[in-house]
């Protein structure tokens, strides 16, 4: 019998004891790639009741305190075992840092290219301008990207409020990229809608004071005032309207054509003398005699009115936010005015606004409501059917009352009426000196003229034609 001795018995076992270890990486240091071949594994993930593996090989890495999952990025199992060999190598010699840098990237969240509609939204977000105003603005925007797009300007469905054909248009126009929006493109839009108005000169002074509008109300969206709390949420373009020029400014001066005296009078006798007009002859009062906006009549309330002091206030309440700051302050009224509204109040005592209407005011709304809606546009028509042609027939009004104060008490008196921000804007839009302005020389056109004034001219003398000496043939 061939028997083993205890020592040969003891070696076989200890070297299957190394090979086992061997096989199992046991034995070999971190920089090993034998170390990692039966510590690699596949991570998994589930679909449906399904249990699946990605292809490549992962491992995790523990290392002064800190443990993370790495992705070997490939499917070899050699290659992978020597990839995390090289991986703690690495890590030993420079840091977690350098190895997940490499190995495991944050993801770089890309922003998003905005389109017009994100691009509104993340503006009225930070402007701290009015609501109302950022909307204003923005239309003026997606009217901008709409025709630079080529979406047709007589879609009717864009109208339609109350069937949601509006909200449609709107979304189409807010899904357009930012980015057609560039200098050349505006640049093309301008000449464009210019070449539209035709060789009407009238037309087209009208045309360029609406392209300047429209310009200068969707470039204050880009303003740095509000660019600069964007924080590189979206992605924009460079300013669009860089270097986009203004048409010339039209002259804005105020030419009055209105017979004030003669139309107070038509408005005494047809509105205030009509009992179904008299809303109307009160928002006619306000206009002319108060210099009101059309939206400070709409909401003027009782309580603003300071019957002992003569004069009514403009002031911010929960149905009304002022044009402007310099929008705010008191009106000082002429007696005959203060009687009458004396004699409105008496009539409604129980009433909020001096304007009286069965619709209620709107709270926080993005557009211009008014609640004397009907009574404006009796008013409008009435105007228009006594001369007055302008588009804004009621803002004539106001107008007519800045250039009668600056006419009686100069400009500095009529930009405070009419409370504007900048006395600028009073001489640019509101004035007209009615009175005549001539050199004042005519009158000595009108002086006799007298013999002495007079130098006589000779009077040249006729000469008698010589007599015909040639005689008649017989």
């Amino acid at each position: 019998m061939n028997a083993k001795s205890v020592q040969e018995v003891s070696k076989q076992a200890v070297l299957g004891h190394s090979a086992e270890k061997a096989a199992r990486g046991h034995g070999f240091g971190k920089t090993d790639s034998r170390y990692w071949r039966t510590r690699l594994f596949r991570s998994a993930y589930m679909r449906g009741d399904e249990r699946r593996e990605v292809a490549d090989w992962c491992m995790k890495l523990a290392h002064a305190g800190r443990r993370e999952t790495l992705n070997l990025r490939t499917p070899n199992q050699a290659a992978a075992a020597q990839k995390a060999a090289d991986i703690y190598r690495q890590l030993v010699g420079e840091g977690w840092d350098a190895v997940l840098l490499q190995w495991k990237p944050k993801a770089v969240l890309t922003p998003k290219a905005a389109s017009v509609g994100e691009f509104v939204e993340a503006v009225r977000a930070v402007s701290a301008a009015r609501p109302l105003t950022v909307w204003e603005y923005s239309k003026c925007l997606r009217r901008l990207a709409a025709d630079v797009a080529g979406l047709p300007r007589d879609d009717a469905a864009k109208w339609d409020g109350r069937s949601g054909g509006a909200d449609k248009w709107r979304e189409k126009v807010d899904a357009l990229p930012l980015s057609i929006l560039t200098p050349e493109s505006i640049q093309g839009w301008r000449l464009a809608r210019l070449k539209d108005a035709g060789g009407n000169p009238a037309m087209q002074r009208a045309t360029k004071t609406t392209i300047n509008s429209t310009l200068r109300k969707a470039k204050s969206l880009f303003s740095s005032k509000v660019l600069k709390f964007l924080n590189g949420a979206l992605v924009l373009p460079p300013n669009p309207f860089a270097g986009v020029e203004f048409f010339e400014r039209a002259s804005m001066r105020y030419e009055s054509k209105i017979d004030t005296p003669a139309l107070i009078e038509a408005a005494r006798t047809e509105l205030g003398g009509v009992p179904a007009n008299v809303e109307a002859w009160k928002a006619f009062v306000l206009l002319m005699f108060a210099g009101l906006r059309k939206n400070e009549a709409d909401k003027l309330r009782w309580d603003s009115v300071d019957f002992a002091a003569g004069l009514l206030r403009i002031e911010d309440h929960e149905h009304f936010q002022a044009k402007c700051e310099a929008s705010k302050g008191s009106i000082e009224l002429d007696a005959e005015v203060v009687a009458m509204l004396r004699g409105w109040r008496a009539l409604d005592g129980d009433g909020v606004f001096v304007l009286r209407s069965a619709v209620a005011p709107l709270a926080n709304v993005l557009h211009y409501h008014y609640r004397a809606k009907r009574t404006f546009d009796a008013l409008a028509a009435w105007l228009k059917a006594k001369g007055i042609t302008a588009k804004k027939a009621l803002h004539e009004l106001r107008k007519e009352a800045g250039s009668m104060v600056a006419d009686k008490h100069g400009i500095f008196a009529a930009s405070r009426f009419l409370r504007h921000a900048d006395i600028g804007i009073t001489s640019a839009h509101y004035l007209d000196k009615k009175q005549r302005v001539t050199v004042g020389l005519g009158g000595l056109l009108s002086a006799p003229v007298t013999v002495s004034n007079v130098t006589a001219f000779p009077v040249p003398v006729k000469q008698a034609k010589p007599a015909n000496t040639k005689r008649k043939r017989a």
